[in-house]
């Protein structure tokens, strides 16, 4: 929600997630680089607790400094710096470089758009990959669900293709961006006459 800076981003990986995140949070990033920070001291930057934290924890990780130092100081946990440098390693990997199939489906499984991956790269894809669709279980494999969801991701395989067809007329709703603290009637009014 915009007005906590909270977003629901449901992925196989935890990278692919904050990816998703970032992207429909709608602060105009859709990578972890802020800009924001140019020409500031990270490492003493690392000490604020504001809003720039996650990226300024990403631009240190990209900077060399190490998980261990960035847990003293922000006592974030190594797992989640872990998964932070993963994303980091990986930028500086393909910065300025063209990028390979093996490289761009890496980029596809940790949530990076193609338009971020040129950005980085410096240069346009051989590649591209649709987004296909995955349920989630919503009855936590106790029983078969009812009325399942699904989240998109980058792979090859669509679970929303499995499904058989009931006979039942079927309507899809379809919505984009964030819902925000103080739109949820609106949104419970319209979502109600849609279907």
């Amino acid at each position: 929600m915009k007005a906590t800076g909270e977003v629901m981003s449901i992925a196989p990986c935890f990278e692919m997630a904050v990816m998703k995140a970032v992207r429909g949070a709608e602060i105009g990033l859709d990578t972890l680089n802020s800009k924001a920070l140019n020409g500031i001291d990270i490492r003493q930057k690392l000490y604020d607790q504001d809003d720039l934290r996650l990226f300024t924890v990403f631009k240190a990780l990209k900077n060399g400094i190490g998980i261990d130092e960035i847990h003293r100081i922000t006592m974030i946990d190594e797992w989640f710096l872990g998964k932070l440098k993963n994303l980091a390693d990986y930028e500086k990997e393909i910065a300025g470089c063209p990028i390979s199939k093996e490289q761009y489906i890496k980029g596809k499984k940790y949530g990076y758009t193609d338009k971020a991956l040129e950005k980085i790269s410096g240069g346009s894809l051989a590649f591209h990959r649709d987004c296909v669709y995955k349920m989630v279980d919503t009855c936590g494999a106790e029983f078969a669900a009812e009325t399942p969801y699904f989240y998109s991701t980058y792979d090859e395989h669509c679970e929303a293709r499995e499904l058989t067809p009931s006979g039942k007329e079927k309507i899809i709703v379809l919505g984009s961006g964030p819902i925000r603290i103080g739109q949820g009637i609106e949104f419970d009014y319209s979502s109600v006459h849609c279907v």
